[in-house]
């Protein structure tokens, strides 16, 4: 909702461990619509690297590393939210045969929850790196970019015919 700030969690390892395990998780699970067992798994392992390497660069390059782990909290955090909501959309819109109409809306939430989640790392670097919101939507783009590009170079999803 926009009205928390990273600053706000407490700085706890429990939260730390149960945030990005949560998130790694359902991002093996998103994967899973397109990879297999094995793949989806080292494919969320790769995701939450990607996070925790990229917030602690930032963080670095913007001088306050002493909040990454309550960044990295907070993006697993909401992410494994946005994942919770997410995923039984995408596992719908893959696993169910329904009319085009019904897909069409499905890809349409799903494309909104996909922007909200921009929304939320954005509005978390935003005040991480005491930045400007354009800055922290290019630094939670860059996460998305780089994390898409890496895992499609690694594990290209092949379209059947």
């Amino acid at each position: 909702m926009f009205r928390k700030r990273p600053q706000d969690l407490p700085v706890a390892n429990e939260l730390f461990w149960f945030s990005t395990v949560i998130y790694t998780v359902l991002s093996a699970l998103i994967s899973y619509t397109s990879q297999t067992f094995f793949i989806s798994l080292i494919s969320g392992l790769i995701e939450i690297s990607i996070l925790l390497f990229i917030s602690f660069l930032f963080l670095y390059l913007r001088s306050v590393p002493k909040r990454w782990m309550q960044v990295t909290t907070a993006l697993a955090g909401t992410g494994a939210i946005i994942s919770i909501i997410i995923l039984p959309l995408i596992y719908a819109r893959v696993f169910i045969p329904v009319d085009a109409t019904v897909q069409e809306i499905i890809l349409t939430l799903i494309f909104i929850l996909w922007f909200w989640s921009l929304s939320v790392m954005s509005h978390i670097l935003k005040n991480a790196l005491s930045s400007s919101y354009v800055l922290a939507a290019l630094g939670a783009f860059t996460y998305v970019a780089v994390t898409y590009l890496i895992l499609e170079n690694l594990f290209p999803i092949t379209q059947s015919s």
